[in-house]
Order: C-alpha cells, then structure tokens, then sequence
C-alpha cells in the first residue's frame, strides 16, 4: 500500500443501478490512468422494506473516515436516508477533506452536476410542445431530493405555461427504484378505474419519469395490464442508460455523460483542483435522445445482434449467480462454527467475481454470552453493536489473487489490515455484513464496478449475514442451555453441586467402580447447630455458615473428588479409591478451612461440621445411596442426638 498513492473514497447507495455503476466506472477510467486507489463504501438501503434492514446496510458509510482519504465523491443523491446524507457531509466538513458531490449543490462542497430544470424543461416542452400531450403524469425521487424537486418543477412550470396542471394524484414520488415505477402506474389505473365524483381523472397520456430505472419499470407495469407504449401513453426517462436504449420500445431519455462526470470528480480530486469546505460547481451539459418510448422512430440502441448476445450471457450469468447463491445458503446453513463457515466459504470465494476478498468481523460480532445471561435474568433487551465498528476487526479470511493469506486483526480505524500486499490496480468495495441492524463487520471486495456491482453480491452478503447471525444464535442458545443446565445441577448458594448435581455426576463414576471393583467413598458432613444460628441470629448468618461449609468442602476435593450440598445443613463427598487414612485427611482439610474461616471472620457463632464417612466396593444392582445411609450412620455417631437424613427417607 503505497504512501504516494492518492486516495479517493466513493460513497453510494445501489451501485447496482447504472447511474451508480457508470459514475464510478467513469472513476475508476481516471484512476486506473493516474495511480489512484478507489474505495467505494456501498449500501443497498430502501431496496428491502424494514428500517431495520437498512440502518445496518447505512452503517457502512460509519467506516468511511474522510482525514485517511485525499478526497471524497459523494453520491448522496443515491442514498434514501436523509440523515446518512447528514452524516457524510458533516464527517466531510469536519475532517477539512476535499469533497464532490455529484449531481447536488452544498454550501461546503464541489458539486459536478448538470442543469436539471433546463434538462427535465426540454422534455416536458417535447411532450406536451411537439406530441400535444395534456394529461401528463410525473414519477419522481424522493420530496427532498435536489434532483427531483428540479425535474418536478420544470414539468408543472411547463404544463401552467400552457394552461395545464399537474394534478396531485398523477404524481408519484419514490426512490428512484423500480418498484416506484410499478407502484405509481397501478396507482393511475387505479384512479382512472375509479372515476372519483365529481372529477374523473383519466388515465395520463404521457409519464415523465425522473430516470431511466422507474420508466422502464413503468413501461413493464403498462404492458402487463394491455396498454401500448406509445401507442396509448408516451414514456420518457432521464440518465440514457444501456437499459433505456436497449429496452423495447427504446426509452426517450437525457443524455448527461455518467461516465464523463465519474472522470472529471476523481480528475478534480486527484489534481487538487478542489478546496476544503469551498463551494464550486462544474456544470455539464446534457442532450435529449428522443427515441420510440415517445413516439419518435429513430432507434439509437445496439443492433439485435449484440443485444441478443448480451441477454443470453447476462441470462447465464444470472442462472449461475443463483446456482452459487442457492449452494452458499445450503452449505452456510449446515454451519454451527465460525472456523466451518469460514471453510464452506472459502470454497465459494475463488467463485465470486473478484480479485480479493476480506472478511473483516467485529471483535464482538457474537456478543458477550454472560452480559446477555445478566441482561435476560434481570428482565433488560439485550444490548448489540448497531451503530459502527468495534475498535479491532478480526480477520478469519483474506484471499488475493488465487491464494488465501494470514491477517492479523487491525485497528478499524485503519479500514484494512496493514500487512496486505498493494491492491492499487483495482477498487477496493465495501460492504456491510449485519443482521437487521446487528453489525457483524464488512466485507472487502477487490475488482471494478461492471463485475463487483453485480446484485449477486448483494445477496451474497445477505446469505452470509444470516449465516452469520445463525451461528451466533446456536452460540447463544448453547450458553443459555449450559447456563440453564448449571442452576439446575448446582447449589446457588454454596456455589457446589445440589442433590440433582451429585446424582448426575456420581452415577458413570459408581459404575466404574463396579465394573473395576473399585473402593468408594461417601463422606457425610452435617453443619452443626444451624437452627440455633438462625434463630439466634437470623438467616442471613445461617446462609454465611452455609456458604463457609460448602467452600470448605470445595477445599478438600481437589483430586475429582465430588462435593455436594444434599439439602439443609447436609453436605457430602464422593470419591473412588480413597484408602481410610485419604478420608481422614480429607476430614481434616474441612475441619482445618472452617477453623481458619471462624478465626477470620470473628463471628459471635462458631462454624463446625460433624463428619462420617464409608468406604465400600460396590456391587451390581446396587445403589450409592445404601453406601450415603452407611457414612449418614457414622456421621451421627459425631452427632448423637440427629436422626438419619431427612432426604434420605423421602
């Protein structure tokens, strides 16, 4: 990674979508020219519904840090999230980094852009001027969009110059998306169907698109339900993109040059043609491609033939996009481990069309196994990272160029580990790896935007994110069960086995000793006087006596033996191959803790034990409770006045 080298961030929303696609396509011309490294932070926010969804997808521009960068192209007319936006000009502002932002003019800022209200002029005047059309109908972007608040404009200064309006119902505001241009076509035939009194609104006869994506979803829409481009409706777009001109009827448009404007940003940049915080627009021309959407006959797209040839290879391609999706989803499904999904997925990394690949995961990606325990017994939601990254990354995988590295987890302040070898040859994209909004890190893909923006990799990244969020819930829901198994065998207050515990614990021990024929031990210890304790001094101190015992019993096994608290004041010890001369020095270490705990702590009550035991080789058929009666028996010779165990006779 060259010092030298200058450094330029992109960040976009959708850079599958050809506006994206072919403005940084126009950056990555000039950077691979000039020795310039692109990094292209992506989200894919409003494409699936769930606000949710999209804060993680959004949280990937938290990584873009604007001071390790020499510039910044900003896409912001790209992002849905009004407060992303925000949150990216502000970053820019703060670090003093020279700054373009396409198609959107701001006070602290360079801006390449075109004229939007002249552009979207000419082809409200072309509609409604040279076609006659009177009932037009406009699909725009978002209300706060610069863009489209322009574009929108323009059509109802255009209609009123001509005695016409533009009704509130044939506006559709969107997100530039495809499914704007479906939803705001079933909502015209909705409208006309309806005939409202006592103003019937008939269907439009011309939709003036805000872009090529949502006019080509809109001709699509017009088709399914019968209706003739241009025969019934005229349709225009705005970008001229391959789709458009491909498309059939060709799709009237605005030429604005993506891929020249994508060229000049990273030329301003790189050249240093740009101050911090300093407004200046550089403002492009456009032309108007009139073509058969509107009803004008001249063709400009591809011949049949590499249309025809184009579709079939892009049909392959996505076939095998799915096929490789469908086996990733299968084969990351059967993980239970990070160290198997990391080796199902390197068997799919050398299929994915990129150069290198990085998965970067937070330190903390699983979450802490014992705040959420404390959290869920206190009744608290569970806490999880949502917004950024944590302070190191891990790096279970790196792959470049054919092979699979070492990577020492890093600073995410440094965005990629240091010791990776020189990727100044290619754009290095940025996606965010997260379920809903739980951030789980990124991934670092290294090639160039015609293959990489692929919407494949979208849903690769979906597919290992749920991957990633089912390991994490299988770790989860083993610790709760372990947790949960713990408090069932174990004595909360002593911290030792209970009853349960013991009996769990004793019983492959105990056959052992059969097969083996084997000498067992059972140790009886009875704490003395603890109902005078208590109602002398109440139960908390007959707690503390407790608790003194069971560590005192915890003392003396120290060789796998088994200590339990049996109930009440009752407490015993299981161990195999202990010889009498063992079982008295274990009955000394009791003895020996709780002298030294009454000499420490001092308390107006003295803490002893009455203790018994019995060695015994057991026989088949035979229960280790008949050995527990027999030391229950010479523990009481200790302590003549106590009956048998009141847990044994249950």
């Amino acid at each position: 990674m060259p010092d030298s080298a200058i450094r330029i961030a992109v960040a976009a929303s959708g850079i599958n979508e050809e506006y994206q696609n072919q403005v940084i396509r126009g950056a990555e011309r000039y950077a691979a020219a000039n020795s310039v490294r692109l990094f292209v932070f992506a989200d894919m926010g409003g494409v699936l519904s769930g606000a949710d969804f999209d804060a993680g997808e959004y949280n990937i521009h938290r990584l873009l840090r604007p001071g390790q960068f020499d510039g910044i192209i900003l896409l912001t007319n790209t992002i849905p999230s009004a407060a992303v936006r925000r949150q990216l000009l502000s970053a820019v502002r703060a670090a003093g980094v020279p700054a373009v932002v396409m198609d959107a003019e701001t006070e602290s800022a360079a801006a390449v852009t075109i004229d939007n209200y002249a552009a979207m002029r000419e082809i409200a005047e072309h509609i409604t001027g040279y076609h006659g059309c009177r009932r037009v109908a406009y699909i725009g972007g978002p209300r706060n969009n610069p863009e489209s608040a322009e574009r929108l404009r323009a059509v109802q200064d255009v209609l009123a110059e001509r005695g016409l309006s533009l009704h509130p119902r044939r506006v559709r505001e969107g997100n530039f998306l495809s499914a704007d241009g479906n939803a705001a076509v079933m909502q015209f035939l909705n409208d006309a169907a309806a005939a409202r009194a006592p103003e019937t609104l008939e269907f439009p006869d011309a939709i003036i698109c805000a872009n090529d994506v949502m006019a080509i979803a809109a001709m699509n829409a017009l088709a399914a339900n019968g209706i003739s481009v241009p025969g019934d409706v005229l349709v225009t777009g705005f970008d001229h993109t391959a789709a458009g001109r491909n498309f059939s009827p060709e799709l009237s448009s605005m030429d604005r040059g993506l891929e020249e404007a994508g060229t000049i940003a990273c030329r301003m940049l790189a050249e240093h043609q740009v101050q911090p915080g300093t407004a200046q627009t550089v403002r492009r021309g456009t032309a108007a491609v009139w073509s058969e959407s509107c009803g004008c006959s001249e063709r400009t797209a591809d011949s049949e033939q590499v249309i025809r040839r184009r579709c079939i290879r892009n049909a392959v391609q996505d076939a095998e996009n799915m096929r490789l999706n469908s086996r990733m989803s299968c084969a990351f499904g059967a993980c239970e481990t990070l160290p198997q999904l990391i080796t199902a997925l390197k068997s799919f990394v050398p299929e994915m069309p990129c150069e290198g690949f990085l998965l970067c995961l937070n330190s903390d990606w699983t979450g802490g196994t014992e705040a959420m325990l404390a959290d869920a017994a206190e009744g608290i939601r569970e806490q999880y990272r949502t917004d950024g990254f944590s302070e190191r990354m891990l790096v279970p995988l790196a792959y470049e160029n054919g092979s699979f590295l070492e990577a020492e987890d890093f600073p995410s302040a440094l965005t990629l580990p240091p010791e990776l070898p020189d990727m100044s040859d290619s754009t290095a994209f940025f996606f965010p790896l997260h379920f809903r909004n739980r951030s789980f890190g990124y991934c670092v893909l290294r090639g160039n935007a015609e293959t990489v923006s692929s919407p494949a990799v979208f849903s690769w990244m979906i597919t290992l994110g749920n991957a990633l969020e089912h390991i994490r819930r299988l770790r989860s829901t083993n610790a709760v069960v372990e947790r949960l198994e713990e408090l069932y065998v174990m004595d909360p207050l002593t911290g030792i086995y209970n009853r349960r515990g013991f009996a769990r614990e004793t019983a492959a021990a105990y056959q052992q000793a059969i097969r083996d024929q084997q000498t067992v031990m059972v140790m009886f210890a009875d704490l003395d006087g603890l109902k005078e304790i208590n109602d002398n001094y109440g139960h908390d101190a007959g707690d503390t006596a407790l608790r003194a015992v069971g560590e005192a019993v915890r003392c003396a096994c120290r060789s796998g033996e088994i200590g339990t608290r049996f109930g009440g004041d009752e407490f015993l010890i299981f161990a195999a191959g202990k010889s009498e001369a063992e079982c008295a020095a274990m009955a000394e270490t009791i003895r020996g803790a709780l002298c030294r705990f009454n000499e420490r702590e001092q308390l107006p009550y003295t803490v002893s034990v009455s203790i018994g035991w019995h060695l015994a080789v057991p026989v088949p058929e035979s229960s280790v409770f008949r050995i527990i009666e027999e030391a229950d028996q010479k523990m009481y010779e200790e302590k003549k006045k106590k009956s048998k165990s009141k847990y044994l006779r249950k």
